[in-house]
């Protein structure tokens, strides 16, 4: 497991969404800085546009999909 870096596209003013790119693999982490508390979340992989499976916890996303190896994702985190 390790924390990823996101690349942040957009974001809106004052802060509620945070659209953003990253690189994950099974059980990676991204910390979604721009907010303190997700509400909700989806990440698509560009490999095949589906959304996989994440958790939340605080600002915290975990790719939970079973079998990526360093997938590209297009990600949305809502929250405060």
């Amino acid at each position: 497991m390790t924390d990823q870096t996101e690349t942040v596209i957009s974001k809106g003013s004052p802060v509620r969404y945070v659209l953003f790119e990253v690189t994950l693999t099974t059980s990676d982490t991204v910390t979604i800085g721009d907010l303190s508390t997700i509400q909700d979340c989806a990440l698509f992989n560009l490999a095949d546009g589906l959304e996989d499976t994440a958790t939340i916890s605080g600002n915290i996303i975990t790719l939970t999909q079973t079998g990526i190896t360093n997938g590209k994702y297009v990600g949305i985190a809502v929250g405060t």
